[in-house]
């Protein structure tokens, strides 16, 4: 059986254009990472932080806003780096995740000034979230 930590730097070579890899290579390695963080539940929080970057390089946002809403721990807590998370977003321009990851930190003032300029419906949403977290 593949140990997905051990395949890490193969991944990240084949996946990124420096190390001479594809799109197609990032493709695969996301696959090849989503089945092993499904299948196998390694707790390695490298291996989740690399899905992240590999997401966070393509271009679907949704598949990265997702990847971050869902990919939790045992205990319910974030598999991966909030804050790695957040500055890759930030870097990638992928800001509607970097709202949802401001609003898991707790920087409620940060997510909505973000918001706005991503989507007023979303700011009204996130302006409303420290009322409710309160109750």
């Amino acid at each position: 059986q593949l140990e997905p930590r051990r395949l890490i730097p193969a991944l990240m070579r084949y996946s990124s254009p420096e190390g001479g890899g594809s799109d197609v290579g990032r493709r695969e390695a996301i696959r090849y990472l989503e089945h092993a963080i499904h299948a196998l539940a390694p707790q390695d929080e490298s291996i989740h932080n690399l899905l992240l970057a590999l997401h966070a390089n393509g271009d679907d946002e949704m598949a990265l806003l997702r990847f971050v809403q869902e990919d939790m721990d045992l205990t319910g807590e974030p598999a991966y780096d909030l804050k790695y998370a957040l500055r890759l977003c930030l870097q990638a321009g992928k800001h509607r995740v970097c709202v949802h990851l401001y609003t898991t930190l707790g920087m409620y003032e940060e997510a909505v000034s973000l918001a706005l300029q991503v989507d007023l419906t979303l700011a009204k949403v996130v302006a409303d979230k420290p009322e409710e977290d309160d109750t």
